[in-house]
């Protein structure tokens, strides 16, 4: 007889047994399910919370709901999220923050399956409920912000930008720390290749976009270990969450790839100058401040953010084969010139 082994038993457990018994008590608690969201309601709250997921991206995108949220049902939001909970610091939406992070792993089961079972018309979860979201997006296409909150009655979603607050003095302590008096561009050329490198447009490509605009004052944050460009002031591995805010808000422009930065970029109305793979639907994470640059037509395997490869199997990652450095530059500097940003230059 085959013995499951500890994940398989914990799983089993989850599936059969935890799922099953809230379940049954979601249906036993309506009365007080219905009470509890009329109470919120009363008192212009909304309980938003997540049960899992830690990407940074996906945390600030859930900024973008706060404000949607705060904006059109006119409330006060009382947020739980995993980890990061500094994104949301002097976040004049939220009433409340709490991080699962900072609590034993007792109190924090007892709220996640708390929180759920009083879901309702003001307690809601960050995050799809769809029994095939791919399918949707493949249909649909919408803004991440949305998917994860289509179950929320009376959104209407007309402001999708991130929500970030940053205090002057935090400004001002990232610009005397790396001297930047002059403008500068934020470079972001690497991703989280532990997950996927599909997204990745090269870093021998960023190297030539530093080598052919010497005019831009350009700086690398990042993780310590993240390889480092030639030419660049090397911020990685030197700034908390909250100092990398600061960084991309003092700058006129950032150019990376899909990601993080583009999510930062849009919070504070910083151009975000975006290589585009053909890993995922550009609709689900583009702002107003978003400039992607992508091959005219997109590939017949894109997007293939369901395919379960984490490289590309096509030799050449024919999605981003026709993104030459020349257009990268031409795109920049044609935005700089129109004065729609400010010119980024060390003169």
């Amino acid at each position: 007889m085959q013995v499951l082994g500890g994940r398989k038993i914990s799983k089993l457990f989850k599936e059969t047994v935890k799922d099953g018994l809230l379940s049954a008590i979601r249906v036993l608690a309506t009365p007080v399910t219905f009470l509890v969201n009329h109470w919120l309601s009363r008192r212009n709250l909304f309980v938003l919370y997540r049960l899992s997921g830690s990407s940074l991206g996906d945390s600030i995108a859930m900024s973008s709901a706060v404000r949607c949220i705060s904006d059109e049902l006119q409330c006060k939001v009382i947020l739980f999220v995993k980890q990061n909970d500094e994104i949301f610091l002097h976040n004049p939406a939220v009433s409340r923050l709490y991080c699962y992070a900072r609590m034993n792993p007792h109190t924090r089961s007892f709220i996640k399956s708390f929180l759920h079972i009083l879901s309702g018309s003001r307690v809601a979860i960050y995050g799809t409920t769809l029994p095939d979201p791919g399918s949707y997006l493949l249909t649909h296409r919408p803004h991440s912000v949305v998917l994860n909150t289509l179950h929320i009655p009376g959104l209407q979603w007309r402001n999708l930008t991130p929500l970030i607050v940053v205090t002057e003095e935090e400004r001002a302590i990232v610009r005397v720390r790396y001297e930047l008096s002059k403008t500068y561009a934020v470079i972001k050329p690497t991703g989280k290749t532990t997950v996927t490198t599909k997204k990745e447009w090269g870093l021998e490509h960023f190297q030539q976009v530093v080598n052919a605009m010497p005019h831009i004052t350009w700086v690398q944050p990042g993780l310590a270990d993240d390889p480092l460009l030639e030419g660049v002031i090397d911020a990685r591995g030197g700034t908390t969450l909250r100092e990398l805010f600061c960084l991309v808000a003092e700058s006129r422009l950032v150019l990376t790839i899909e990601g993080l930065y583009n999510h930062i970029g849009a919070a504070f109305d910083v151009p975000s100058f975006v290589v585009l793979s053909g890993y995922f639907y550009p609709e689900s994470f583009t702002y107003d401040s978003t400039v992607f640059i992508s091959q005219e037509s997109q590939v017949d395997c894109a997007p293939c953010f369901l395919d379960g490869y984490k490289n590309c199997p096509i030799a050449g990652k024919p999605c981003m084969a026709g993104i030459t450095v020349e257009r990268v530059v031409k795109t920049i500097e044609a935005l700089l010139h129109s004065n729609q940003i400010h010119p980024t230059t060390t003169t």
